[in-house]
């Protein structure tokens, strides 16, 4: 099997054989061994694919599972995402789904490994995304026998959101006028240089516990070509791994967009601040929303500032910009709203 699959022309068996190889070098990498494979159906019924990926967790990259690193892989497409089909090893996780299905608008997805992750059907409802649960005998088995080794599992649960231990309370920015002007000044900061950058003006920042930043950025997706690479991921990636994420809060500029969202709906983010959603209120209620579910161990604050500066720079750029690269930065479904 090459190393380098981009461009490789793989019937659906050759695919689904390719991601157990790109499973089984994350694992002699020392990586968690899961993997994904976007591809683009010919009329044949072969697949061309367009990029292959890994998770990254073990070198201290948080974001980076089998699929968002596949996409990464892969890079931008100007004619969007509709037709890209993902192969993952495992069950996308419900920040995968979100990032492929709901922000990028990918519409079919295959799924080789349901009996070690299972998958979250009712996510995809309403989305016109075609799922297809199929059953991969070798991928099953190299997953499950790294998810049964005892040592393995304190990253799996980092990887997917889960911590038992004591948490702190996310700092109370909401309550401390000083801090919080300095915050925004960094979040508004990062928005500039993203629109001097020709992307879109939106700022994140993230805080500890003790409301230190710990990452800060806006949305990179033409600099590093990188579909994934919105602000409040941006952001994120600059923390590094961290044992968990429910002491945390990100501050927005502007949204949620559909990955903000999925930041707290699986791993767990503490708080959301977000200066202003005149313009772009995202995934805002969907956020709130997640208060309601019985296993969140305390409620998410959410708070919005009314900071209509915050939506200045983005009014200017949304009247430029072209409809298509507008929805790689508020999602596939712009201006809809998203659930």
């Amino acid at each position: 099997m090459k190393t380098n699959l981009k461009a490789s022309i793989l019937t659906p068996a050759q695919l689904d054989a390719a991601v157990h190889e790109v499973q089984l070098a994350a694992l002699r990498q020392g990586m968690i061994p899961i993997a994904a494979i976007l591809s683009r159906r010919l009329q044949d019924g072969r697949h061309e694919v367009l990029g292959a990926g890994c998770n990254h967790l073990a070198e201290g990259i948080p974001g980076i599972h089998g699929e968002t690193g596949a996409i990464i892989n892969m890079g931008r497409r100007a004619g969007g995402y509709a037709e890209v089909v993902a192969t993952s090893s495992l069950s996308p996780c419900p920040f995968c789904q979100c990032t492929m299905v709901r922000h990028l608008g990918i519409r079919e997805v295959r799924i080789l490994d349901d009996l070690n992750y299972r998958p979250d059907k009712q996510s995809y409802a309403g989305l016109a995304a075609q799922v297809e649960s199929l059953s991969h005998k070798p991928i099953e088995k190299t997953f499950g026998a790294w998810l049964r080794t005892v040592k393995n599992r304190p990253l799996w649960a980092r990887d997917i959101g889960e911590f038992d231990g004591p948490v702190a309370v996310p700092f109370a920015l909401g309550s401390q006028p000083r801090r919080r002007q300095q915050v925004l000044a960094l979040a508004h900061t990062a928005a500039a240089a993203a629109l001097a950058r020709g992307e879109a003006p939106i700022g994140a920042v993230v805080l500890d516990a003790q409301g230190e930043v710990i990452g800060c950025g806006g949305p990179q997706i033409i600099a590093r070509n990188d579909p994934t690479l919105v602000a409040a991921m941006s952001a994120w990636r600059a923390c590094g791994a961290r044992e968990h994420w429910m002491d945390k809060t990100l501050v927005l500029t502007v949204g949620p967009d559909a990955i903000a969202y999925s930041m707290f709906q699986i791993f767990n983010f503490g708080q959301l601040i977000v200066a202003s959603d005149a313009v772009f209120a995202g995934y805002l209620s969907a956020v709130r929303a997640l208060n309601r579910h019985p296993q969140r161990h305390r409620p998410i604050p959410v708070r919005v500032l009314r900071d209509t500066a915050s939506d200045s720079l983005l009014k200017k750029w949304l009247r430029q910009a072209e409809p298509s690269l507008v929805r790689e930065y508020l999602g596939a479904n712009w201006p809809e709203r998203p659930v």
